[in-house]
């Protein structure tokens, strides 16, 4: 299995190309855009995209979707049963897709969305918009980002820190040197959100 980062240009923002180590078919995490480098990439290595994964359905991940199914007849995977004009198969629970040539985990963030999925694969997470390195991936009112963190932490804290972690937005990152500098994945302390909330209750 071969992983495959392309940065777009559209956006800047991370796809993933995972397919096998000669020719064959392949899949695409968070399609961004489907720009003329990226289709190179596919090409190249003489893959045919047969899944989409989306992380979550906002425009960050799903910009090349369209172009995506004009060019292959790929099947999306997504928290959504419904994906611009496509169908999807909707992931509504933890199970294991098995796809052609790999197995991937769909883990639904629960207690922040169920909509929102992080994806697992061969010492590999894939956390969309979700998270980046150091980072809580999006802008969030303080109880959502709350919401989310706890989520995340649910999701990753029984993973080996040497899991690589690939996010849309930014550099790669493992979940150990998360662990240690992401502070939105450590649990926080009561007095530390009470301190960071006192002038709520003033």
């Amino acid at each position: 299995m071969r992983v495959f980062i392309h940065n777009s240009s559209y956006n800047f923002a991370n796809s993933y190309i995972v397919g096998p180590d000669g020719p064959g078919d392949a899949l695409i995490i968070d399609p961004v855009g489907l720009d003329v480098p990226l289709l190179e990439l596919i090409e190249n290595h003489r893959y045919y995209v047969r899944t989409v994964l989306l992380t979550t359905v906002r425009q960050q991940t799903v910009h090349g979707v369209r172009t995506l199914k004009r060019v292959y007849d790929a099947e999306i995977y997504s928290g959504y049963p419904q994906v611009f004009e496509f169908s999807s198969r909707g992931v509504e629970r933890r199970q294991t897709l098995d796809l052609p040539g790999v197995s991937v985990e769909a883990i639904p963030l629960q207690h922040y969305s169920r909509y929102s999925l992080v994806f697992r694969m061969c010492g590999i997470v894939f956390t969309g918009i979700m998270m980046s390195a150091g980072l809580i991936g999006e802008r969030h009112a303080e109880a959502e980002r709350l919401l989310l963190a706890q989520a995340l932490r649910e999701t990753l804290t029984p993973l080996p820190d040497e899991t690589v972690v690939f996010p849309v937005l930014g550099p790669p990152s493992t979940l150990g040197a998360e662990r240690r500098f992401n502070a939105d994945l450590q649990v926080p302390r009561t007095s530390d959100f009470c301190e960071r909330h006192q002038d709520s209750y003033a």
